[in-house]
């Protein structure tokens, strides 16, 4: 199993690579994900389908990926 830092270094490579593919599938399917702030994102979002939805629209809103390096 991969250590949750080579997770994290996998999903921070796709999100810059723009692989949002990659970045799906190393969700599980009951991920449970809590965006904080009160805005529109905000809240838990349970479920890959469900993140999926939220990473999309955080990636429409912010008009794409930057790099994170």
């Amino acid at each position: 199993m991969d250590s949750t830092l080579a997770v994290a270094r996998k999903y921070v490579d796709a999100v810059v690579a723009k692989d949002f593919g990659a970045v799906a599938g190393l969700l599980a399917d009951d991920v449970v994900w809590h965006q904080p702030g009160e805005n529109r994102l905000s809240g838990t979002h349970r479920g890959a389908g469900a993140v999926n939805q939220l990473l999309g629209a955080m990636t429409t809103i912010s008009a794409g990926p930057s790099s994170c390096r």
